[in-house]
């Protein structure tokens, strides 16, 4: 197996987790190539028919499917152009909140030791795949303390699942160079505090006390994704959250988001999720039109 990618997930304002949905799974096609990072990730497919590629486990999930893969362990996109699932709902849960001494508690016990079996990689099966999988899709529509009281509810109901399955025998976790973690962490701080500003790669490559050229090679070369692709993503992924939870024109989106120019953005926007904006807010609208866990 080719090795892993270390992939730096985009989370907000120093949220404890972070919630995404894509309709169709189209941010995630083609297959998302090998790769770990630091977060806890929940994984729902709603629908479809795949393989599941983590550690050194491989199968096939058909209807859909439901996973908790651990820190560090590798992993593949569950989907491809191929699988036709109807969406994916996906959770990754920062150090901050699995490595917090409230776990420490008798009452989540159970959810710390979850954590662990986590390491190994865990799907879900029988009634339990798509209840809990709804009360993920769910999350999407609760902030704060509800969001919070909602993901330790799904987290509960895993515990208690009588329809999980261990998918590795033995844990695989990849090490994380420390060295290139904390540069990568450095980008992404900056990334974090100017995103809404232009961002000239010099002024990057200047935190890490490298050339322009000496950082693109770096960066592409650890993460695996160049410099303007992940600073696109990050700002895309901004978007979609303004889209999801204001009423605002896709103009000042787009501006808040930190692009300056509203062609560009439109462009980015349906490269990285299949769609336009409103395209996308259409079938974000659809989707909690039609889930049964709305009032």
């Amino acid at each position: 197996m080719k090795k892993a990618i270390l992939e730096q997930v985009h989370p907000l304002n120093n949220e404890s987790f972070i919630v995404r949905h894509f309709p169709n799974g189209e941010i995630l096609k083609p297959r998302y190539p090998w790769h770990y990072h630091e977060e806890i990730e929940l994984l729902y497919v709603k629908g479809g028919q795949g393989e599941r590629f983590i550690g050194n486990h491989l199968s096939s999930f058909s209807d859909g499917d439901l996973a908790i893969i651990g820190s560090n362990v590798p992993h593949a996109g569950f989907t491809n152009e191929d699988t036709k699932e109807i969406s994916q709902t996906i959770v990754h849960l920062r150090k901050a909140f699995f490595d917090n001494a409230l776990l420490s508690l008798p009452e989540l016990w159970g959810v710390k030791a979850l954590f662990n079996k986590s390491l190994h990689g865990i799907s879900f099966g029988g009634e339990d795949k798509n209840r809990i999988g709804q009360k993920m899709e769910e999350l999407l529509h609760k902030t704060g303390l509800e969001q919070l009281i909602l993901l330790l509810s799904i987290l509960d109901d895993m515990v208690k699942s009588k329809h999980r399955s261990i998918l590795n025998t033995s844990i695989n976790p990849q090490k994380i160079n420390a060295f290139d973690k904390n540069r990568i962490q450095i980008v992404y701080n900056y990334i974090e505090q100017h995103f809404r500003d232009e961002i000239k790669v010099k002024d990057v490559a200047d935190q890490l006390s490298l050339s322009e050229s000496g950082f693109c090679r770096y960066f592409k070369k650890t993460t695996g994704n160049t410099f303007s692709s992940f600073l696109n993503q990050y700002r895309i992924i901004y978007a979609c959250r303004l889209i999801k939870q204001t009423n605002e024109s896709f103009r000042d989106i787009a501006f808040k988001s930190g692009f300056n120019n509203f062609s560009y953005f439109f462009r980015v926007f349906k490269k990285n999720m299949g769609s336009s904006p409103s395209e996308y807010k259409k079938k974000i609208e659809h989707i909690w039109e039609k889930s049964p866990l709305i009032d």
